[in-house]
């Protein structure tokens, strides 16, 4: 009886975690896509937090890590910036928040300084971009301040 029992609520309990988990594959990609372009990059985009929607991104470039947090991003503050080179347009996105929005990091992982607004560029199609910024402003929303009583 205990067998069958366990048969029976497996599959179940399986079912009801998997929409969760593919919303959030969902929303690990759309996250990946905004930073390097591609759904399945070969450098790593690191959700450090899920709550709070902490993402670090690896500049190889400038040989360093930095942390974003996309859910202090204030959607209406999205402005996209174009830039023409040649006749390739580049698009890199600004935002602004109340609190740091973006953290530099030293190599230890300590945070080297922070800012209230970020700019970066944005390597992939601009409509699948907007696409992916719009899930992510929707699964990662600000926490309600808590009150002071």
């Amino acid at each position: 009886m205990r067998a069958f029992a366990i048969a029976i609520l497996l599959p179940v309990s399986i079912a009801l975690h998997m929409p969760a988990a593919a919303e959030s594959e969902r929303v690990q990609q759309a996250i990946t896509y905004v930073f390097t372009g591609s759904i399945d990059p070969q450098e790593n985009v690191e959700i450090a937090d899920r709550k709070l929607c902490m993402v670090v991104v690896s500049e190889p470039d400038r040989n360093r890590l930095t942390r974003y947090y996309l859910s202090r991003f204030k959607p209406d503050s999205f402005r996209f910036e174009t830039q023409y080179i040649g006749r390739t347009p580049t698009y890199r996105l600004y935002v602004e928040g109340d609190d740091n929005v973006v953290e530099f990091l030293n190599p230890d992982r300590s945070v080297a300084h922070g800012h209230r607004t970020a700019r970066f560029a944005l390597p992939g199609d601009i409509e699948q971009t907007r696409r992916a910024l719009r899930l992510i402003a929707d699964e990662c929303k600000p926490e309600k301040p808590k009150p002071l009583f």
